[in-house]
């Protein structure tokens, strides 16, 4: 779980791979810590958590929109420009306007 406390704080990480290293092997817990938390760290860009035997749920691209489903599937994060990250269900859209 180290990797995800650092990325809750790290203030300029954009790229991290943990692939390949058998994080998600027993459990996936904690490769699942480590997706939640790259939310978290605005700077990071991608984040690879491929081949490391876990399973991503279905659900994940749900609770985690700021990141390209397509992807997800594999265990990589590419985040999504702001403007491309879909509303929630019923949500709407936040404008603000400046009258000058």
């Amino acid at each position: 779980m180290v990797w995800a406390e650092l990325l809750t704080v790290h203030p300029t990480l954009q790229f991290l791979s943990l692939a390949c290293n058998e994080i998600g092997a027993h459990t996936p817990e904690a490769a699942l810590a480590v997706a939640y938390a790259a939310a978290s760290c605005p700077t990071l860009t991608v984040l690879n958590l491929s081949l490391n035997g876990v399973e991503w749920p279905a659900h994940l691209p749900n609770e985690l929109p700021e990141f390209d489903p397509s992807d997800m599937v594999d265990g990589v994060f590419i985040r999504r420009p702001p403007e491309a990250i879909p509303l929630p269900a019923g949500g709407s859209a936040h404008t603000h306007t400046q009258q000058i």
